[in-house]
């Protein structure tokens, strides 16, 4: 009991608030975007069954299907890698991918036909509520690092609007479990 009591006291000193802070920093951006490289890798793996979904069901011609599907796994994949960036890439270019990953989200729907499925809308609306967040904690850590202790209103009109709205859109795979 007392070994396990040390053990709970050490791991509150090395867990503290601004550590686990840190930590889900770092893993939350990596789980929201575990999603796009899947299905990037995953379009690469299964090359010809995504061909033959566009083509067949969807009435694509082949070059259009290709560089769709080429273009789709190339942004989802580069993006993601943006997102989860090594020290070498600028905070800033987050947003860019972020923004790219959220219009390709918008498109995914239209792109395989799947704008009657209302749990894949749902889980389309939460995963850019996620990148909405994401977004607006970026654009917060910039401005944090910029700021070096002025007290300046970053917390305007449009930071609590993306916030909410990442949160709002959050809140749809629980609207969809609701229904169903």
């Amino acid at each position: 009991v007392l070994w396990a009591h040390a053990r709970i006291d050490e791991a509150e000193v090395c867990f503290t608030k601004k550590r686990r802070k840190e930590m889900l920093g770092s893993v939350g951006p990596v789980l929201l975007v575990m999603i796009f490289l899947e299905d990037g890798v995953r379009i690469l793996l299964r090359w010809d069954e995504q061909m033959h979904y566009l083509t067949a069901a969807m009435k694509m011609r082949h070059n259009a299907a290709t560089v769709c599907l080429a273009a789709s796994s190339t942004l989802q994949l580069s993006c993601s890698a943006v997102v989860v960036r090594p020290r070498r890439i600028k905070p800033s270019r987050v947003t860019p991918a972020c923004l790219a990953l959220v219009a390709y989200v918008a498109a995914q729907p239209f792109l395989y036909g799947q704008t009657a499925d209302v749990d894949f809308l749902c889980r389309s609306v939460t995963l850019a509520g996620g990148l909405l967040l994401l977004l607006w904690s970026e654009n917060h850590r910039r401005w944090r690092s910029t700021a070096k202790g002025i007290p300046l209103d970053f917390e305007g009109v449009n930071a609590h609007r993306l916030q909410l709205a990442g949160r709002l859109l959050l809140t749809f795979i629980f609207f969809f479990q609701a229904l169903w």
